[in-house]
């Protein structure tokens, strides 16, 4: 009993995957499109990206997250269109859903700015069946409950070859989860600069936050290198947790990547680390150019 009321409010409260439809994951950069559509067209040709976490691998029916996304500008690179599909598998809940995203971009003398909007549907599952309960409690007398949930979302990009701004609510409708407690939407807020100090070295510094009426804020803050034009490295540190990645560069059109996470001291002891696997595939015409934001 007392493992499965943990798994729901660990699940439930955790900033990281909050209110079951919001997914936040380290490598935030290469999925940046799932925080705000406006990203969609960012890259000169079609641009694709796979995210898959495994969170608090010490905890048994801890959270796994995956994200599938591709967008691709359109109409001389006027729009640009982009679609996800999402999901999250934990117990007792589950969830699945699926993005649809437009942006139009606005061309001036140094920088361009996209303004983006998203359509989502998300099907929320919980099912206490699925939990080693010792005794009954009535509050999970109904072992299972499902609900769809749409949405609407939007966000602005305001970007050239050194740095970018990103402001955008996703998600902005108020809707009530599976077990019908309230959620309320999640605006986000990042940014990041980038030099270049020869061909085979750069650098660049982000940061990424979130926050909602009901939870602290959410921030983490990005600092890493490419060196020998192949490897990216470097680490994250935020909110109740920090880690370190690697992103080899295969070539100009095809990144892998993975990242270790460690929550503070208290709760690791608890949870155990997390870890991410991002794939990445630019059908750029920019031959031999190496993203430096693979947004």
């Amino acid at each position: 009993m007392r493992n499965g009321i943990i798994i729901i409010l660990l699940f439930l409260g955790h900033q990281h995957l909050h209110a079951q439809s919001e997914i936040f994951f380290s490598n935030w950069m290469t999925g940046l499109m799932e925080y705000n559509p406006a990203v969609a067209g960012k890259s000169t040709d079609l641009s694709a990206a796979a995210l898959f976490r495994n969170q608090w691998n010490g905890f048994e029916g801890a959270p796994r997250a995956q994200i599938l996304s591709a967008h691709k500008p359109i109409l001389s690179r006027t729009l640009a269109v982009g679609g996800s599909v999402r999901s999250v598998f934990s117990k007792p809940n589950t969830s699945f859903g699926i993005d649809a995203n437009i942006a139009y971009r606005l061309r001036f003398t140094d920088v361009q700015l996209h303004l983006g909007s998203k359509l989502s549907g998300t099907f929320l599952k919980s099912d206490f069946s699925s939990l080693d309960l010792n005794e009954a409690d009535p509050t999970f007398e109904s072992t299972t409950a499902g609900k769809f949930v749409p949405n609407v979302g939007f966000g602005a990009y305001l970007f050239n070859d050194k740095w970018y701004l990103s402001l955008s609510a996703p998600r902005m409708l108020k809707t009530t989860d599976a077990m019908g407690s309230r959620t309320s939407p999640w605006y986000y807020f990042s940014g990041g600069c980038a030099e270049t100090i020869s061909n085979s070295f750069r650098y660049r510094l982000a940061f990424f936050s979130g926050w909602d009426a009901q939870s602290p804020l959410l921030l983490d803050v990005n600092a890493s290198a490419l060196f020998g034009g192949k490897m990216w490295l470097g680490g994250h540190f935020g909110t109740n947790q920090y880690g370190i990645y690697a992103q080899y560069v295969i070539s100009p059109k095809l990144y892998v990547g993975y990242s270790i996470d460690v929550m503070n001291r208290r709760n690791y002891t608890l949870l155990g680390n997390s870890h991410e696997i991002t794939v990445r595939f630019e059908m750029s015409k920019a031959r031999g150019k190496v993203y430096t934001f693979h947004l």
